[in-house]
């Protein structure tokens, strides 16, 4: 695999060549042969349309985030490719200098951390955690829903990583590594499509329920037929986007969840909101009947804005974890040779090299003291508030404070390496491992859509022999109050928080 950020396909060349590298909006035309913003990325000269795009590229590539250009690449190539679950289509993960960045190596078992977006609910973790424990080479999974983060532990003689992510992507799913400075940049584009929906839903509900009460009441005052159908028209075209945009989540999930033989918790809201939209259009169509737009249109907002602030409080609990990785400074001042000193990304230290880290500065790596006698503050790596007095031949911590004098110390370990962040894994570690209560959610979670769905089919069976008219709402409602609920929302929400809290407290 090329281990640049270059794009090796012509056509792709050719499209970066008219879009800015960073924004992707189009150059202008005259600057399209001679861009006046050309920023160097892993030695190839990528095109800038303004000086924010080359100012904002420029940070990032000093700071050490080279591979945010390259996954995000990896990401829209993958989007506009229909076999997204194709082995070839994750090959270059399977390099080992990119894998350095999130995958750690214990002898011949191998360990990595990957973001997966769709993760709606408890089922989705399980699926997730039940199917690739099936996989020849697995050894352990474990998923952290609030993080929408997942750990594998496998044999890479038996299985590759792209294998993995090919088939976490064939459940509907889309993985990429799990690096903080990506994961900011991903919640921030979540949040943002999520409360577009949100919006739209909510716009849509008042309007369709303004004309749900003109109905209502016009049904008791002597409304006119001909207006009645007018309202129900207009009651159905309002309901359109709220079948295809709003509530466009629930349908994929239910249709994955179904193809993957493992159905969740979107099934049988999909199943209540199809209903309910093709009886309406039914009764719309043949001018009588009861409609049920204003109910569809209530139920899918509602149902957003639930899955709204619980997403939002995973957010913020995974947020606080990514806060935890700024201790980690982002550049270091390199000893070269002739003594002269080199500001370059942390990411780029290696075994060996001088670092000078002056007084009140963090420690970026782990080292050793070769010049210089000082104290060093380390509670954020043990909590204790005194500090430690080092000199010569001490060994030094990622994320320690030099509190008074300057150091010169030789790099020992550096990014996932360090002992900073193998603390941040044992403490991510033990958040991933499941309580009790957790254990036994997931447990009646892989029966409780079919328990569902069987008393959805009695209710409906019942209700026919006792009265038609009442089949409908009551089969809408036996499918509607099974979600959300206490078993895949409230309980894992509730020891995400608690362990979050913790992990603040120390």
């Amino acid at each position: 695999m090329n281990e640049s950020v270059a794009i090796d396909s012509k056509d792709e060349m050719e499209c970066l060549a008219k879009e800015c590298f960073h924004c992707a909006l189009p150059l202008p035309e005259d600057k399209k042969n001679n861009p006046p913003y050309e920023i160097e990325i892993v030695g190839v000269m990528r095109a800038m349309c303004c000086p924010g795009c080359a100012m904002a590229a420029t940070l990032i590539t000093s700071g050490g985030f080279d591979q945010y250009y390259q996954l995000r690449t990896s990401n829209q190539l993958q989007a506009a490719n229909t076999k997204l679950a194709d082995k070839q289509s994750y090959a270059e993960f399977d390099s080992a200098v990119l894998q350095k960045e999130f995958v750690v190596t214990q002898g011949p078992i191998k360990t990595a951390k990957l973001a997966v977006s769709g993760m709606s609910c408890a089922a989705c973790a399980w699926l997730l955690e039940s199917y690739l424990q099936t996989l020849h080479g697995v050894q352990r999974v474990t998923v952290n829903l609030s993080e929408r983060r997942l750990t594998i532990d496998w044999q890479d003689s038996l299985l590759q990583l792209s294998s993995i992510m090919a088939a976490i992507s064939q459940l509907g799913y889309q993985p990429r590594p799990y690096l903080p400075a990506i994961e900011y940049l991903a919640i921030k584009a979540e949040n943002q499509i999520f409360l577009q929906r949100l919006g739209v839903a909510g716009l849509l509900m008042m309007q369709t329920g303004m004309l749900a009460v003109a109905m209502y009441l016009g049904a008791y005052q002597g409304m006119s037929a001909e207006l009645q159908m007018y309202l129900r028209w207009a009651s159905l075209l309002l309901s359109l986007p709220i079948i295809f945009y709003c509530a466009r989540p629930f349908f994929i999930m239910a249709y994955q969840g179904l193809r993957s033989l493992h159905p969740g918790m979107d099934l049988p809201v999909a199943i209540a909101i199809t209903v309910a939209f093709i009886a309406s259009v039914v009764a719309t169509v043949a001018g009588e009947g009861e409609v049920y737009f204003d109910s569809m249109a209530m139920f899918t907002f509602f149902l957003l804005l639930g899955r709204y602030l619980d997403m939002r409080t995973r957010q913020s609990m995974g947020l606080s974890s990514l806060n935890m990785n700024d201790l980690i400074p982002s550049v270091a001042n390199r000893l070269e040779a002739d003594g002269s000193l080199s500001l370059i990304p942390v990411s780029k230290l290696k075994l060996g090299d001088r670092v000078l880290v002056k007084s009140n500065e963090i420690i970026p790596c782990d080292a050793v003291v070769l010049v210089g006698q000082s104290e060093i503050n380390e509670a954020s790596f043990t909590g204790e508030s005194s500090p430690r007095s080092v000199t010569v031949n001490d060994k030094v911590s990622a994320g320690t404070v030099n509190i008074n004098n300057p150091l010169t110390v030789s790099v020992v370990a550096t990014g996932i390496h360090s002992h900073f962040y193998q603390l941040l894994a044992l403490i991510d570690q033990s958040v991933e491992e499941k309580s009790p209560t957790e254990s036994l959610a997931d447990k009646l979670a892989s029966y409780f859509v079919v328990t569902v769905l069987m008393l959805a089919v009695i209710t409906a069976v019942f209700w026919w022999y006792v009265d038609v008219g009442l089949l409908l709402p009551s089969t809408i409602a036996v499918l509607i109050v099974s979600c959300p609920c206490a078993l895949s929302l409230a309980t894992p929400v509730a020891m995400t928080v608690a362990g979050h809290r913790l992990r603040r407290k120390g």
